[in-house]
């Protein structure tokens, strides 16, 4: 046992890591390195009890995998020893994690965006610093990358055994989007892997405290981007408190999703105007030259001559 501050923590053995994978019902296994590395950004708010455990599966599950990655740690000023236990697990086990503290607004996404803009490399993760995604699916997600674009953690089928009133909000926000948008996945989950020009042409617009989610995977799909959904078991909070309000949480991203569903709409308008202006424009043109064309022939045929045609007939066949 290993104590930082007040806080208390154990170095976790492969023995340890492998038991947990198997309770989150996730097998690890090793499989080839990906072509590319993954950053993965893990926002927190006293998280100072889950940190560590988060950490070291992480490393011991994508490491089995042969999977080369850095975490980020964005902490939006956490009154606990998230930072200091982040610090020692880190520095006591060599594993790549860089800790940053928030510079702007509070609020998940704006933890997310900070994340993002400090990562090196092109294939981008997240996930929640609670413990309740499990991060041992974090290598069968990345594998998927080959396939799809985006790869969500969907947890609709434990959600409700884990937290029945924020599982029924989710699936009530999922029912709406799947109306709004055609969209069948998970878009809430905090687990997530996707390619970052995603999130560099459809996400920096952002401006809610929980509402990134919805802004990457509209855009995602918008843009025919593929979509993979990757089932997982979601467990339960064991250790401090969530940050959702689910009534607040509810109202901005249904404000959120109404906002995106009327921008796609004025888009689809303006976009059939545009080509509509730009066929009828291209139609009189083509039927002015088309005009302009026959005039000519008019004109050009009536100061020909016999004459004239028989001479070009000869010459024709002179020149044979």
């Amino acid at each position: 046992m290993q104590k930082t501050g007040e806080i208390q923590y154990r170095i976790l053995t492969p023995e340890d890591t492998l038991q947990r994978s198997q309770q989150s019902g996730i097998t690890v296994t090793t499989m080839p390195a990906l072509s590319e590395p993954i950053s993965i950004i893990i926002p927190t708010l006293n998280e100072a009890a889950n940190i560590a455990h988060l950490l070291i599966r992480l490393h011991q599950a994508l490491t089995d995998a042969m999977i080369p990655y850095e975490a980020i740690i964005v902490d939006d000023h956490s009154t606990d020893n998230t930072i200091s236990v982040a610090h020692a697990v880190a520095r006591d086990n060599y594993l790549p994690v860089r800790i940053l503290t928030k510079k702007g607004q509070p609020g998940k996404s704006y933890s997310l965006m900070e994340g993002f803009a400090s990562a090196q490399f092109n294939v981008l993760a997240m996930i929640d610093g609670d413990l309740q995604y499990p991060p041992e699916a974090l290598p069968i997600m990345a594998q998927e990358i080959g396939h799809a674009d985006i790869i969500v953690a969907d947890r609709r089928t434990t959600y409700l055994a884990a937290d029945q009133t924020r599982g029924r909000m989710s699936h009530i926000f999922t029912s709406i989007i799947g109306m709004l948008f055609n969209i069948d996945t998970d878009m809430q989950s905090g687990l997530k892997v996707f390619r970052r020009e995603i999130y560099d042409k459809g996400v920096k617009s952002c401006s809610g405290c929980w509402n990134l989610d919805l802004y990457l995977v509209t855009h995602a799909i918008f843009h025919g981007y593929a979509l993979s959904n990757v089932p997982i078991e979601f467990h339960e909070r064991q250790s401090g408190e969530s940050k959702v309000i689910p009534l607040k949480v509810g109202m901005e991203l249904l404000r959120t999703a109404l906002q995106l569903k009327i921008k796609r709409v004025a888009d689809i308008i303006a976009k059939r105007y545009i080509f509509r202006n730009k066929r009828e424009a291209l139609h009189h043109e083509n039927e002015y030259a088309l005009n302009h064309f026959i005039t000519d022939a008019v004109e050009t045929t009536a100061h020909t001559t016999t004459s004239d045609i028989f001479k070009q007939v000869m010459t024709s066949n002179l020149g044979q």
